[in-house]
């Protein structure tokens, strides 16, 4: 899991510049695009540490319940607690899985945006190709069961908007910006792929991969 938060810690650091202040529509959703995606990689960076963190304290506390657990039930002792605290620890471990899930899901959803973001505008330049690999990536996230949202319907919707958002500004202009940055974008995209095809480590069952 580790190695895989890493990649995508590389990914939304690998954003475009966005200093050249030409003051276009597209630099400022992608300025707020990588703004929201760095939020979202610091809450995942602080809660899969804390969860990793824990790791050797629950070990411990769980060999330790199960062997008094053993003890008493091996002499036929009241067994009651012991079944009570493996109970609650289960539980908790769920909880704290569930929220490292639900950062990376905050994450990917960010990172769904960014490449909704980036097919808008190959669409607005007329720039073809490219728009496959973007919904094969964003196809690959739903394969994954513990998703709460629809990737590719999100991806849609993200779309949509930023088509028109885009549409309401001087084409010449969007156009120029992101052909100035159409390099930097598209290397952030293999490291996009690369964290999809590391997200096996998080769903074993699901594991497959995808190639740009």
């Amino acid at each position: 899991m580790l190695r895989f938060i890493m990649i995508l810690l590389i990914f939304i650091m690998a954003g475009c510049s966005t200093d050249n202040g030409d003051g276009s529509r597209f630099e400022a959703l992608m300025t707020a695009s990588k703004q929201e995606r760095e939020k979202a990689s610091q809450d995942l960076q602080k809660i899969s540490k804390s969860f990793s963190d824990g790791k050797a304290s629950r070990e411990n506390i769980s060999e330790q319940v199960l062997t008094q657990l053993e003890v008493k039930v091996r002499n036929g002792e009241d067994a009651s607690a012991e079944r009570q605290q493996i109970q609650e620890l289960a539980e908790q471990i769920k909880r704290d899985s569930d929220a490292v899930l639900s950062a990376v899901d905050n994450l990917f959803n960010e990172s769904v945006k960014a490449l909704a973001l980036a097919s808008a505008a190959y669409d607005l330049c007329g720039i073809e190709g490219e728009r496959a690999n973007l919904v094969a990536i964003v196809r690959k996230m739903d394969n994954h069961p513990d998703r709460k949202y629809n990737a590719e319907d999100a991806y849609w919707k993200f779309k949509w908007e930023f088509q028109n958002e885009l549409k309401e500004g001087n084409v010449e202009t969007e156009c120029e910006y992101f052909l100035s940055q159409k390099e930097e974008l598209e290397a952030s995209f293999e490291l996009a792929f690369q964290a999809m095809n590391y997200s096996k480590n998080l769903h074993p069952q699901e594991a497959g991969s995808v190639s740009p």
